[in-house]
């Protein structure tokens, strides 16, 4: 049987939330339809941090914002606020602020963008 999934994701970035809950994971998205004849492999899509519940290993929140493959993910709690912050090849860092219980993006914030 043929996949039904029209993306290829290679995930280079793992952070579990503080309550155990959830997963955030990232890295390289590709279409699994388009080829990219410079380089040779699947046309590159923009990055997308995807959270997974760990228990029933569905996607419950999608942080998007990257142009290119994600690599790296940090979780931090600052003044009892939660937050996800990310940087990617495209040269941006990217700061999410998150509900509490880490299901829900609050807000986004590009601290840096290609330096």
């Amino acid at each position: 049987m043929a996949s039904q999934e029209t993306e290829i994701d290679e995930f280079y970035s793992c952070k579990f939330a503080p309550n155990g809950e959830v997963v955030f994971v990232g890295g390289k998205r590709k279409s699994r339809d388009i080829w990219n004849d410079d380089e040779d492999d699947n046309l590159c899509l923009p990055g997308e941090i995807k959270v997974f519940d760990v228990l029933s290993s569905k996607v419950v929140l999608r942080l998007e914002g990257h142009m290119e493959e994600i690599l790296q993910i940090k979780l931090v709690s600052f003044q009892e606020k939660q937050y996800a912050v990310s940087c990617g090849q495209d040269g941006l860092v990217i700061r999410w602020q998150l509900s509490n219980d880490f299901r829900y993006g609050v807000h986004e914030a590009r601290v840096c963008v290609r330096v």
